[in-house]
C-alpha cells in the first residue's frame, strides 16, 4: 500500500480461502493499492474500488488509473486525496453493492459519500444479492464483464446539489432506469432494466410561503442541449401522469416510455426522490424577503432557494412557469 505521494504506508495479506488482514503496523487511512504506478501527469480518469480482485476486473473494463482503497471505510479518504492530487480528473468509484436483508448497504453508502465529497461517479454491479464487480464477472462471464458500455451504463454522477436516488433507480448519461427483480419460471430471479425516460433530476422540494402547495423542482436538458428546469406541483401525480409527460415532452425532453408500467415508475421516481434543497415557490415579481424577483430571473443571496410561479404558461432562460390555477385546470401548452 502506497500514499498518493509514492510513499509505502504497509501491506494487506490475503490467503487461499480469501480471508484479509493488514501486516502489523500498516497505515491504512488514505492509502491503497495500486495496479500499476501513479502517473506523473494528470489521469483522464482514476477508478477506485474496495477490494485488489475488484480492481483487477474492473481493469478489464475501463481505461484510466485504477487502485483499490482496501476497505469501504477508506473511500472517501483516498478519493479525497486523489482529488487533492488531480482536480480536473475524472473520479469513478467501482463500489460492492452489499445488498442484504435488513442491512445496510455499505457498499453502496460509502461509494455515493466518496463520491458525493469530490462531484465524481459511482458504478455498482447490477445484481439483487451482495457482489462487487468481480463477482458479478464471475457470474455473468468474461465477454460480458468485458463490455465496457455494460459498465458505463451503470454509472451515476454524484456530487453537491446531487439526489440519493430511491432504491432500484439509476441515472445515467443517457436515461433514467429502474431495475426491477422479477421471477423466473424455473424459481430463479433476474434483473429487468427498465428505461424509463431521458436523464431528468429532481433537484428541490418546492412550497409556497404559507408551506403548502407543495412540489418538486425538476431539471433536464433538452433536445438542442439547454438547461430547463420546472416546479411541478405534486398534484400533478395524483392522476394518470398525463399532463406532467406532456409538459416535459412539450419542452425537451427527448423520451419518456409509453409503457404503463414504465409511466407508473416515472411518477413514483419523482414522488420518492427528496432532495435535501428547498425553494420556495412565489406569484409576483419584487421582493421577497432579501431576494427580488423579475420574470425570468432571482437577484440576491438566497436567489436559488426561490422560483416565480406565474398566472400563465411560458418559457424563459431555461425555466418553465406554470401557475397553480393552469395547474389545476389541466395545463394546455
Amino acid at each position: 500500500m502506497t500514499d498518493i505521494s509514492g510513499n509505502i504506508t504497509g501491506g494487506q495479506l490475503i490467503n487461499p480461502d480469501g480471508d484479509k488482514s493488514l501486516l502489523p503496523g500498516s497505515q491504512l487511512s488514505g492509502a491503497f493499492i495500486a495496479l500499476t504506478d501513479i502517473p506523473a501527469e494528470t489521469p483522464e480518469q482514476v477508478i477506485i474500488t474496495e477490494g485488489f480482485a475488484t480492481a483487477l476486473t474492473v481493469s478489464l473494463l475501463t481505461e484510466g488509473w485504477i487502485v483499490a482503497a482496501v476497505a469501504a471505510t477508506n473511500l472517501l479518504k483516498v478519493t479525497e486525496q486523489i482529488r487533492k492530487r488531480w482536480p480536473e480528473t475524472r473520479i469513478i468509484l467501482a463500489g460492492d453493492n452489499d445488498l442484504a436483508d435488513g442491512k445496510e448497504n455499505t457498499g453502496r453508502i460509502q461509494a455515493e459519500k466518496a463520491a458525493k465529497a469530490v462531484d465524481g461517479w459511482v458504478t455498482l454491479p447490477p445484481v439483487r444479492h451482495k457482489a462487487d464487480w468481480d463477482d458479478y464477472r464471475q457470474e455473468v462471464g468474461k465477454e460480458r464483464a468485458r463490455d465496457a458500455k455494460f459498465f458505463r451504463e451503470e454509472m451515476t454522477l454524484h456530487g453537491k446539489g446531487q439526489t440519493r436516488l430511491p432504491e432500484g433507480f439509476r441515472l445515467t448519461k443517457e436515461y433514467l432506469w429502474y431495475d426491477k427483480l422479477v421471477n423466473k419460471s424455473d424459481g430463479d430471479t433476474e434483473i429487468r432494466n427498465i428505461k424509463i425516460c431521458s436523464p431528468l433530476r429532481v433537484t428541490a422540494i418546492t412550497s409556497d410561503a404559507d408551506g403548502s402547495n407543495y412540489g418538486r423542482l425538476l431539471e433536464w436538458e433538452d433536445t438542442n442541449g439547454n438547461s430547463r428546469k420546472w416546479a411541478m406541483p405534486m398534484e400533478m401525480l395524483g392522476g394518470s401522469g398525463e399532463e406532467l409527460r406532456r409538459v416535459l415532452l412539450v419542452n425537451g425532453l427527448s423520451y419518456i416510455n409509453i409503457n404503463g408500467m414504465a409511466r407508473a415508475f416515472l411518477m413514483e421516481y419523482i414522488s420518492l426522490c427528496k432532495p435535501d434543497r428547498k425553494v420556495t415557490c412565489v406569484n409576483k415579481t419584487g421582493w421577497h424577503g432579501g431576494v427580488y424577483v423579475l420574470q425570468d430571473e432571482v437577484i440576491g443571496r438566497e436567489a436559488q432557494s426561490v422560483i416565480l410561479q406565474t398566472s400563465s404558461v411560458f418559457y424563459s432562460r431555461g425555466v418553465i412557469f406554470v401557475s397553480a390555477a393552469h395547474q389545476r385546470a389541466g395545463v394546455k401548452i
